[in-house]
């Protein structure tokens, strides 16, 4: 859902602890830790999600798969029994493997939700969510 509208506004991804901090604003509905919300992206039917980097961050983004990235380079990644999942990872985070795919992010990025800091403030720092991301989250869980 965020990261349909996200590329509805034209932008091109959104960071894992952006997409974990997020959920704060749901309401009725218990949080994901990383280990689900990957589980829940790598075996989607609905949508297929790409990992890739953002040069303009400098940090590993989540994207909804579409036209206008399905040529970037890499592979799905391979669920716990081998099957082929919808996750799609770029050749430049080059983890394929689900648990070694979480357990890299939860390395990366646990840290930095723990002390909710979900949004990369001036493309350089991370902090808590801005006005403008309050918003758009808003706005977009309460379409649901």
């Amino acid at each position: 859902m965020l990261l349909t509208a996200w590329r509805n506004k034209g932008k091109n991804g959104l960071t894992l602890p952006f997409l974990i901090g997020s959920q704060r604003y749901l309401h009725n509905v218990d949080s994901l830790s990383i280990k689900d919300l990957i589980t829940e992206m790598a075996s989607s039917a609905k949508t297929q999600v790409i990992l890739t980097h953002c040069i303009d961050i400098n940090e590993l983004i989540f994207c909804v798969r579409d036209e206008n990235n399905n040529q970037l380079g890499g592979n799905f990644v391979r669920l716990e029994k081998g099957l082929r999942g919808s996750l799609y990872v770029s050749k430049i985070v080059d983890i394929y493997n689900q648990n070694d795919l979480i357990i890299h992010l939860e390395d990366r990025y646990k840290h930095l939700i723990e002390n909710n800091r979900f949004s990369k403030v001036d493309y350089n720092e991370w902090g808590y969510f801005t006005e403008n991301d309050v918003d758009f989250i808003a706005k977009t869980f309460d379409a649901i």
